[in-house]
């Protein structure tokens, strides 16, 4: 395989990766009340395909984990490069939180809800649990912000801003989404569900980085037949 063919597969991924990100996460939906564990499992109980979502979700991210893999690679000859590197590591990172959010969020609290649902002698524990997997969840979910929205992009954000191969609002879009998905994250982190793990905060950074991404995959895919081999 040829360098070119390297990077336009990862510009692809991208692409894609952000595409399936987008329509999924509006697919999943929110519950009424972020805090409530109740809401949670009503939400988790009655949207059928939610495993499905789920799994939809974690392609997109290996998908996006790819191509930040060949972005990164791209960046090897520029001066930003070491940046570059710390950033692969990091998307890395993220990445195995994220397939570990999907498995508790997606398959473990989909059974919970279900059966919570179906009630039981036994549904007040059942409802304890579903609120221990959503406090696992919470804490996923608010490292994987710092690692990902925060700590990852901001990196990518350095290595573009140092670049000659990619435009400069590139790397300072990445800079301010990185500082942005930090504190969010350590918010989150501090806050655990009082907070509500899905608040306004998130909402914005997470759009923002999904548009910044997919931004960088037709860049991406533009400058592969120029890039140094």
């Amino acid at each position: 395989m040829s360098q070119t063919s390297f990077y336009r597969i990862g510009a692809m991924a991208l692409i894609v990766g952000t595409v399936f990100a987008l329509v999924f996460n509006i697919v999943h939906g929110r519950a009424s009340d972020a805090t409530s564990t109740e809401a949670q499992l009503r939400l988790a109980a009655d949207k059928g395909p939610w495993i499905v979502i789920h799994l939809g979700l974690f392609v997109g991210v290996l998908l996006i984990t790819g191509g930040l893999l060949a972005l990164a690679r791209s960046l090897d000859w520029e001066a930003g490069s070491a940046w570059a590197r710390f950033g692969a590591a990091g998307a890395l990172i993220s990445g195995a939180l994220f397939v570990a959010l999907m498995a508790t969020d997606g398959l473990v609290l989909k059974r919970v809800a279900d059966a919570w649902a179906a009630g039981g002698a036994d549904r007040a524990a059942v409802f304890q649990l579903g609120h221990l997997i959503r406090e696992t969840n919470a804490a996923l979910l608010s490292l994987w912000t710092i690692e990902f929205l925060g700590g990852t992009i901001l990196l990518y954000g350095l290595a573009l801003g140092e670049s000659s191969l990619y435009p400069r609002w590139a790397g300072q879009a990445g800079v301010l989404l990185g500082v942005a998905g930090l504190i969010d994250g350590f918010a989150m982190a501090l806050g655990g569900l009082t907070f509500g793990t899905f608040n306004v905060g998130f909402t914005a950074v997470s759009i923002l980085a999904t548009i910044w991404l997919f931004a960088l995959g037709v860049l991406l895919w533009r400058r592969a037949p120029k890039l140094p081999t």
